[in-house]
């Protein structure tokens, strides 16, 4: 059989219709006259059906866009097998425009994801590199330090144990996700398996946050070691200011007078001149430094007006992704609209077809009804006709003005969207022109760049042209000082030469004097003045020599001063030089990554745009085959679960992309352990140091100690010598005769205390030296005291003294072995210190490395931080998938259910349909066959009444009895029936009255016995069919259908108007407030128990009850009152299937409390009651029913109630969908619960 273009077989399930067609119409098959019985068509027969109930009901106009009307099977009143098929294939195309809209979110989402997972990769790139950079700073502390050769090892082999755990960790979390896939029911081993994992990770943070506490105590420690070692420092600081207070003490005794005067004036020009060359290098350098400041802050404005602009343009770019989107969802709309447009197309096709087969159907009622109904009745019945027809002309014309209404705005739409593609267009051009201006700022800098470079080069050209310079400024030097030196030789060979002529000439004096006086004064005054002009000569020379030595010492001085300088000038130009290398690599950085985003914002946009095409391509072709797509829902569930395994595939890219995302926090975990590791072995190492400085400096503080004794003693022995040399100068002074002996032992004496002071000054700076220049003096004046003593041989005084100055001479010999073995001591200390200041910079470059791990821990923490947030935000998406899949598989499930349902109960229907209407074409036929032996008796000349067969005449006239057509006399045709509601009454026989009074005493009995006895809509129906019922329904109408057992279509329309007008009054917006409050105003008045509530209609009380025991429960859910109080703001989800019910228990242990609820229904309207019972335990029997079951209209409103509970026991919320056999619902519902402080009454509110 063919229904609506569905094929659908009836034969398969055992119905053969053709065997029970009646034998007179066998039999009238071979009589070919103008009343031959033909047997009809079934698909005329059922579109006929269709026909008369879509047109029995005129005044509803269901919209093709609105699917949520009414028009289910399974409401209280009868409907029509095309209504429900109609709604059926409405609700499947809206189930399959939200599947469709379901899998371009989650291709959205899995898109996102995609995005997210490339922003990863690009993350996990620069976390490679600042890894790589990492390892090249381990590198380089490796090589300052052999001993980390063996840690990196260990290092290694925990990384490596710390990747084999993670990798176990992965393959357990892939074998997991894995048995997820593959069985739906180890959703909760999974989770458990993930907690466990998350539950790793924290313990994990918490390692890592007691590392970071650790490496706050080391740096705690640290900072106090630093304190220590500038005490330290501070302690020798202030030893050697003493030590250098004492050295300006002793040197104050040492410095010559004139020497001292020419020197401090040469030195005060020198410095003078110094500070004037040092201020001009400082100001040359201020102003280098400046102009480099003044250059770093326009390249720092430069990059800050780069990285606003670059804010802009993402700005700008996530501003035109929204606008994307936006067309993206006026394109869905606009396609939406084209299917509405092609809907009303359908529509429209289908209105014809509908307007052909009712043609085809008034052509048949017009020969049913050709047999009773006379002319005036069917001149009546075609007005009407015609009225509805109008009628529907009228909507049709409205509809037609709607839809152009439409699509003028969906023209206007299309005009907006491309002005916004064309403003994106520019956009996309000006962000170029931006990029474009931004590789010009980089190929300016890069120039600025080479400047730079080449300045630098041409100063490094400068400082090897001073280096050149002075290197032979210091050669020049050498030379002169070699001549200095020879010079000086010189001078000192002719002065003993000097000296050694003097001596002869007082030696030859009194000899010459005696043996020739003559020849004396002739050659002394010569010699005397050649030896003059000498003498002279060689002082003018010296000082010439002397002041060319001081010049040379000046040069060389400014030469190092200028190299110095240069020097600092050269790190300047370096460091300035490094700092623009490092500015340029990072605006080539920014660069390539702004044109990176660039490429991928376009690669991405271009994405977007196939699949924008791709997408209206599969909906062009899906709308070729959506004709196909209705004739076959099972290849359409084929292709569902294609797309539900796909979503399946894209789930686990994305639980992939989850599992990178963990491997890179294991990756961030493992780092982080080894910058605690490297940490922790700095720390020791720093210790190790720290215990070797203390060392060191408890030996210096010893030898400082040491030194200070012996330097006491020495004082000592000093001054025991100076008392010596007093004594001995007293003894001197007694002696008269040897006062010129005295005079130069006293000088000489003199001379070796400055030079023994000048030792305990000059101690620390070359006591090697000067002891061997006071041996020289000693020796010198050793040898002049024996030359004063061979000239005064017999002077025993005098031998006297050379006896105490030999006695003098072995203590000298001890002094200098002393001055010795201070200055080897000296050259221990200075070599401790030099190994100190080695220690102090290892410790500051320790420190430095400290500082730079902690930047690298902080570094690695903000970004084991940021990973952890996208882990988490990554946890949460899944989460949301995976009760977003759960919901989808619930739904599908109960929808697919609900489809099953539909579709047996509609081919049951379908059968019923069917011989219902075969049972009307039998009647059909049965009257033709009537009607045909009713004309065949009128067609003679009948001149006698039928029932007295009393002849016609003059005073006896003949009439016709309306019903059934035969000719009888006023007596037999005086009974009057009425035919239509509210019309005339017309004469009948004797016999046709009798049988429209049966009919009419039976037509009760069947109008209950047709409803259906096991439903508890069926009593509820009766119920509002006692209450309410449809004007002109009265025993009258059905007269003319009776005979034949048959539901005329007035009939069907009263009774639907009066359950829709009792549904909708009842359970109207406000109204369902309005009855609620009614039932409870009623019910408060007594206790529960009260004979007030038994006083509601058993009818309804039962029906509650009833479908609480017999109807299926989709689910239920329980509630204290602890539960309620934890409601707060927030609302719950509650399910019902279609044909089934839904409840919400609430277990009140005390009596006192109100109750609040507030609920809306999607997509349509839902049935409420509340049900008391004293216990979970308590029957259903014994319930009682506190609001009766009540239509609301909650999606269009949010419905209110409050219940005030006098009694404990258990509530229930019962939310009954088993009217709608078709739709399921969804019901968002709060509960809230209020304290009274006073509570006197008994009764409910």
């Amino acid at each position: 059989y063919e229904l609506n273009q569905i094929h659908f077989d009836v034969a398969s399930r055992g119905y053969d219709l053709d065997a029970d067609w009646p034998n007179f119409a066998r039999r009238a098959f071979s009589t070919p006259s103008a009343f031959l019985w033909k047997p009809p068509s079934r698909c005329s027969s059922i579109n006929s059906l269709v026909s008369s109930y879509s047109h029995s009901q005129p005044q509803e106009v269901f919209p093709v866009s609105d699917l949520s009307l009414p028009g289910d099977l399974g409401e209280p009143s009868p409907c029509s097998v095309g209504e429900s098929l109609r709604i059926e294939l409405d609700q499947s195309e809206l189930r399959r425009q939200e599947l469709l809209e379901q899998v371009q979110k989650l291709n959205r989402e899995t898109s996102d994801l995609r995005n997210v997972v490339k922003d990863l990769q690009g993350k996990l790139i620069v976390a490679q590199r600042s890894s790589d950079q990492q390892t090249g700073d381990r590198e380089s502390a490796n090589q300052l330090s052999p001993g980390k050769e063996a840690i990196n090892t260990e290092l290694q082999l925990r990384l490596t144990a710390a990747e084999e755990k993670n990798m176990e960790l992965l393959s357990k979390l892939d074998k997991a996700l894995k048995e997820k896939g593959e069985q739906t029911a180890s959703y909760c081993e999974s989770a458990w398996k993930i907690q466990e994992l998350l539950e790793k990770l924290k313990t994990a943070e918490e390692e890592r946050l007691e590392a970071k506490r650790e490496a706050e105590d080391r740096a705690r420690r640290c900072e106090r070691l630093s304190q220590e070692l500038r005490l330290i420092d501070e302690a020798l600081g202030r030893l050697e200011e003493l030590q250098s207070a004492v050295s300006r003490i002793q040197g104050a005794l040492t410095l010559k007078e004139k020497e001292a005067g020419n020197l401090r004036a040469q030195l005060q020009d020198l410095q003078t001149w110094l500070e004037c060359r040092e201020r001009q290098g400082c100001s040359a350098t201020c102003s280098h430094s400046q102009a480099l400041q003044a250059h770093l802050l326009d390249v720092r404005k430069t990059l800050k007006i780069r990285e606003r602009e670059l804010a802009t343009s993402s700005e700008r770019i996530k501003h035109l992704e929204e606008k994307l989107e936006k067309l993206i969802i006026e394109k869905t709309v606009q396609k939406g609209v084209e299917r509405v447009s092609e809907l009303a197309e359908s529509r429209e096709a289908l209105l014809e077809q509908l307007v052909s087969l009712r043609a085809s159907e008034k052509h048949l009622r017009v020969r049913v009804e050709a047999a009773n109904v006379c002319v005036e009745d069917r001149e009546r019945k075609i007005l009407e006709e015609n009225l509805r027809l109008e009628e529907i002309l009228q909507k049709t014309l409205v509809e037609k003005e709607a839809f152009q209404w439409q699509a003028k705005e969906l023209d206007r739409a299309n005009g907006e969207l491309v002005e916004r593609q064309s403003s994106l267009k520019t956009l996309l051009k000006t962000t170029q022109q931006e990029l474009d201006s931004l590789t010009v700022n980089t190929l300016l800098l890069d120039k600025n760049l080479t400047a730079s470079q080449r300045s630098q080069a041409e100063l490094l050209e400068k400082i090897q042209e001073t280096e050149a310079k002075l290197s032979h400024q210091t050669f020049e030097r050498g030379l002169l000082q070699a001549r200095v030196e020879e010079l000086e030789r010189r001078s000192a060979d002719m002065q003993d030469e000097k000296g050694a002529a003097e001596s002869n000439e007082k030696l030859r004096k009194p000899g010459a004097g005696r043996e020739t006086p003559s020849a004396e004064p002739k050659e002394n005054p010569f010699r005397l003045v050649i030896a003059e002009a000498q003498l002279e000569l060689n002082a003018r020379e010296m000082q010439r020599l002397q002041e060319e030595v001081v010049e040379l010492r000046t040069q060389l001085l400014v030469g190092n001063e200028e190299r110095v300088k240069v020097q600092a000038l050269q790190e300047v130009t370096e460091s300035s030089r490094e700092d623009l290398r490092v500015l340029a690599e990072q605006l080539k950085a920014q660069v390539e990554e702004l044109n990176r985003r660039h490429v991928d914002e376009i690669l991405r946009s271009r994405e977007r745009e196939e699949a924008l095409i791709r997408e209206r391509d599969g909906e062009a072709q899906a709308r070729a085959g959506l004709a196909a797509e209705v004739t076959a829902r099972g290849e359409e569930l084929d292709k569902l679960k294609a797309r539900y395994d796909a979503l399946c595939l894209e789930n686990g890219d994305s639980r992939e992309a989850l599992h990178r995302a963990n491997t890179e926090t294991a990756e961030l975990g493992v780092h982080v352990c080894m910058l605690t590791a490297e940490n922790e072995e700095a720390r020791l190492r720093w210790e190790g140091l720290a215990t070797r400085l203390e060392e060191l400096k408890e030996e210096a503080a010893r030898d400082a100690e040491s030194q200070k004794a012996r330097i006491h003693r020495l004082h000592q022995e000093n001054q025991r010598l100076l008392q010596e040399n007093q004594r001995l100068l007293q003894e001197l002074h007694n002696k008269e005769s040897l006062v010129g002996a005295k005079e130069e032992a006293r000088t000489e004496l003199n001379q070796t205390q400055q030079e023994a002071e000048a030792l305990r000054e000059k101690g620390d700076a070359g006591p090697g030296n000067e002891a061997s220049a006071l041996s020289s003096q000693v020796q010198s004046s050793s040898e002049s005291l024996n030359h004063a003593l061979l000239q005064n041989h017999k002077n025993p005084e005098i031998n006297l003294l050379k006896q105490e100055l030999q006695e003098v001479e072995p203590r000298l010999n001890a002094k200098q072995e002393q001055v010795v073995e201070l200055e080897n001591k000296l050259k221990q200390i200075e070599e401790k210190n030099i190994q100190m200041a080695e220690f102090e910079t290892l410790i500051q470059q320790k420190e430095e490395e400290i500082i730079h791990l902690k930047g690298n821990l902080s570094r690695s923490e903000g970004e084991l931080a940021a990973a952890q947030r996208f882990c988490q935000e990554m946890s949460d998406n899944l989460r949301q998938l995976t009760q977003d899949k759960q919901t989808i598989d619930l739904r599908t499930a109960a929808e697919l259910d609900d489809l099953y349902r539909t579709k047996i109960n509609l081919e049951e229907r379908l059968v019923e349909l069917i011989r219902e209407k075969d049972a009307l074409w039998q009647k059909n036929d049965a009257l033709e066959f009537e009607q045909k032996l009713r004309d065949e008796e009128t067609e003679r000349d009948v001149n006698h009444c039928v029932g007295c067969h009393t002849q016609f005449g003059w005073w006896l006239r003949k009439y016709n009895c309306r019903l059934c057509g035969r000719a009888f006399c006023y007596y037999c045709c005086s009974n009057t029936v009425s035919t239509q509601p509210g019309g005339s009454r017309e004469r009948c026989c004797m016999r046709c009255y009798h049988q429209h009074s049966a009919v009419v005493e039976r037509h009760p009995l069947e109008e209950g016995s047709n409803s259906g006895p096991g439903t508890p809509f069926s009593r509820l129906l009766q119920a509002g069919r006692a209450l309410t019922t449809a004007p002109g329904a009265d025993e009258g109408d059905k007269l003319d259908d009776g005979i034949f057992d048959i539901i005329t279509e007035e009939e069907v329309s009263g009774v639907y108007d009066s359950d829709s007008v009792s549904f909708s009054t009842a359970c109207s917006p406000g109204h369902g407030q309005q009855g609620a409050a009614q039932v409870n105003s009623s019910v408060s008045a007594g206790d529960i128990t009260s004979e007030e509530v038994e006083d509601v209609s058993d009818a309804v009380q039962d029906a509650e009850i009833y479908l609480l025991k017999s109807g299926e429960l989709t689910s239920g859910v329980h509630f204290t009152v602890d539960d309620i109080s934890g409601f707060e703001d927030s609302c719950r989800e509650l399910f019902i299937k279609s044909s089934c019910y839904s409840t919400i228990s609430i277990l009140m242990s005390a009596p006192g409390p109100t109750v609040t609820w507030t609920f809306t229904s999607e997509p349509k309207s839902i049935s409420f009651c509340v049900v008391y019972r004293p216990s979970s335990d308590t029957p259903l029997e014994r319930a009682k029913v506190l609001i009766p079951l009540t239509r609301c209209n909650a999606h269009k409103e949010t419905i209110q109630g409050e219940l005030k509970v006098r009694n404990p026991g258990e509530y229930t919320l019962v939310f009954d969908n088993s009217f709608s056999r078709f739709i399921s619902k969804k019901v968002l519902y709060h509960l809230s619960l209020d304290q009274p402080a006073v509570h006197n009454g008994a009764g409910l509110l």
